[in-house]
């Protein structure tokens, strides 16, 4: 067993006195089920064939949207392991005004979109920010300005979907509930 499949299969106090000695410790136990970085030391519940991973943070990325069925795909990262996980919200993808109203905008990496009156994507906004948007067809244009400070949690879940080019089933980290973590800001106190 080389160096890095032992660190994998060891508990957090083999690691601490294997790097505290300078001596390699095997591990007591095996890992029967192959090692998934996202599952690693979370409270889960399996349904199904589902697991759900509970109260992990995470932090706004970048967003992406669709032009197969009209989602946008808020992606944000999980502070503990670095993982993507994905949240997904229905919009409409077509022009609002102009010339081109009703032509389909370009979609993927930061496409443009536009949320629909009571809409869960307008809820989530309003929850977090507070304030609307200057125009909600804009809303693409602020969120890495104004999610990128924030901390989110929510119930993740591992799912599969079909990839495009091999075809097989691919997992992904899906959140759904997503809600911001309230944060103690660091205050400066003057006096005068």
């Amino acid at each position: 067993m080389n160096s890095q499949e032992r660190a994998k299969r060891q508990s957090t106090d083999e690691w601490i006195e294997e790097f505290s000695t300078g001596q390699p410790v095997t591990p007591k136990q095996e890992q029967s089920a192959p090692y998934k970085p996202w599952i690693r030391d979370a409270p889960a519940e399996a349904v199904g064939n589902l697991q759900i991973i509970k109260q992990r943070t995470l932090a706004y990325d970048t967003h992406r949207t669709t032009s197969s069925n009209g989602h946008l795909i808020l992606i944000f990262t999980d502070s503990e392991t670095g993982d993507e996980v994905a949240a997904f919200f229905n919009v409409d993808i077509r022009q609002q005004r102009g010339i081109g109203k009703g032509q389909a905008n370009r979609t993927g990496h930061r496409g443009k979109f536009y949320p629909p009156p009571r809409s869960k994507f307008r809820k989530f906004w309003m929850e977090c920010i507070g304030e609307e948007p200057i125009r909600w067809a804009l809303a693409h244009k602020f969120l890495k300005a104004r999610l990128k400070s924030l901390l989110f949690t929510g119930v993740i879940t591992e799912e599969l979907r079909k990839d495009r080019r091999t075809g097989k089933q691919v997992p992904y980290l899906k959140v759904t509930d997503v809600t911001k973590v309230e944060q103690s800001g660091h205050k400066l106190v003057t006096s005068s």
